[in-house]
């Protein structure tokens, strides 16, 4: 049993049978194992989880669950070479976070929240260094801005292989809009942000506070709305 809004990561990512994914922070594996089931047992998920306890609770859900064409690596993402995985065509990141969107003693610090931010920048910026990668899905259980749109924003200007796609149009609220100031360019950015990202709210949406982006690259990308 997960949690709706838990549900919507690999739904976002969408990897159809026979791609073949990593889920970067894999652990318990709720994750690992729908995006197993949406590819039909076909492909790959090769999971990563560098806890050693969280590892083996990991390996005993996929043994349990039946995932067969999941492999769990005992590691960090950070430290996959790219070129080991030529390969890989999605990448689902949820990592660690603050909580804020579901624990009653979430992470309130400043200091604590910025490191968090870096951490999950640095790891989506490795996740687009992969050579074959055409969709990264990145999502939180934080309700604060620097760990969501803050981080997308920061990504989308410090690369230019991957753009902004919308994730889950159907779904209502969307995200936060940031400030930029009088920069009409920045207005412009903090526009497109919003409009494709994923945000839910507890217990208007029935579900946690949530978090969740579709990064892919510009030929695969989308038109309409503005160049991010």
């Amino acid at each position: 049993v997960q949690q709706k809004a838990s549900c919507f990561p690999a739904v976002a990512l969408a990897p159809p049978p026979g791609a073949h994914v990593i889920d970067g922070c894999a652990a318990p594996g709720n994750k690992t194992c729908h995006l197993a089931a949406l590819m039909g047992g076909r492909g790959s998920v090769v999971a990563f989880e560098q806890d050693a306890r969280r590892h083996q609770l990991l390996k005993e859900q996929m043994a349990l669950k039946g995932a067969t064409t999941v492999t769990t690596v005992h590691g960090s993402f950070l430290d996959a070479e790219p070129q080991d995985y030529a390969h890989v065509t999605h990448i689902l990141l949820d990592p660690s976070c603050s909580s804020s969107g579901m624990s009653t003693s979430p992470v309130r610090d400043p200091a604590g929240i910025a490191a968090l931010a870096a951490a999950q920048k640095t790891l989506l910026l490795h996740a687009m260094t992969f050579p074959s990668v055409r969709a990264i899905v990145y999502s939180t259980c934080s309700v604060y801005d620097e760990e969501n749109e803050m981080v997308v924003r920061d990504v989308l200007r410090a690369q230019s292989r991957f753009i902004l796609a919308p994730a889950l149009p159907w779904w209502p609220r969307r995200g936060h809009l940031l400030s930029g100031g009088d920069d009409a360019v920045a207005c412009l950015e903090a526009k497109t942000i919003a409009r494709r990202v994923v945000r839910t709210l507890y217990p208007d949406d029935a579900t946690i506070g949530f978090f969740l982006c579709r990064f892919v690259t510009k030929e695969h990308g989308v038109g309409g709305d503005g160049p991010y």
